[in-house]
C-alpha cells in the first residue's frame, strides 16, 4: 500500500485529465476499505468482537448501531468515536476510521480532540472518557 506522501507525489506528476482518471480508478481498485462499515467490520473481526457486543459496549441504540455496521447509515463523528471506544481501538485505528469516514481526524490543537486523543492513548472506557470530557467542561460524546 502506498503512503499518502507517495500518492501526493504521484498526483503532482499528473498533467492530463486522462491520467487523473486512471489514478482515481487505480485508487478505488486498490483501497482496501471504501466505507466506514467495511473498515470497522474488518477491525472488529480481527479483534474477535461481534456486532451485538460492540453496539452494546458503545452505548448506541441497537437498531441504529446495526444500520451503521451494515452500511445503511453513515455515522457522525461522535458515533464513530463511541464505536471505536467500545471496540477498544487505539488512536491510530480510530484516526483511520475517521479518515475513511471523512469525519475529520482528531486534532491535537483542539481542546476536546486533545482530551479524546488522551482517552484513546490511555485506552479509557466510554464512561471514563465521558467523565473526563465533563471534568474539562467539554461536550460529551453523543
Amino acid at each position: 500500500m502506498k503512503t499518502t506522501w507517495k500518492l501526493n507525489e504521484m498526483l503532482k506528476q499528473i498533467g492530463q485529465p486522462e491520467e487523473l482518471k486512471d489514478y482515481v480508478k487505480d485508487l478505488e481498485k486498490n483501497s482496501p476499505y471504501q466505507t466506514f462499515a467495511d473498515y470497522y467490520g474488518s477491525m472488529i473481526r480481527k479483534k474477535g468482537i461481534d456486532k451485538a457486543e460492540v453496539i452494546r459496549l458503545s452505548n448506541i441504540e441497537r437498531t441504529y448501531g446495526y444500520q451503521i455496521l451494515n452500511g445503511t447509515r453513515q455515522p457522525g463523528r461522535d458515533k464513530i468515536l463511541l464505536l471505536c471506544l467500545g471496540a477498544g481501538f487505539d488512536l491510530d485505528e480510530t484516526q483511520r476510521a475517521l479518515e475513511i469516514s471523512k469525519a475529520g481526524v482528531l486534532y491535537a490543537r483542539e481542546r476536546r480532540d486533545a482530551i479524546l486523543i488522551f482517552a484513546f492513548g490511555g485506552h479509557l472506557s466510554i464512561a471514563d472518557t465521558q467523565e473526563l470530557l465533563m471534568q474539562f467542561e467539554e461536550k460529551v460524546l453523543e
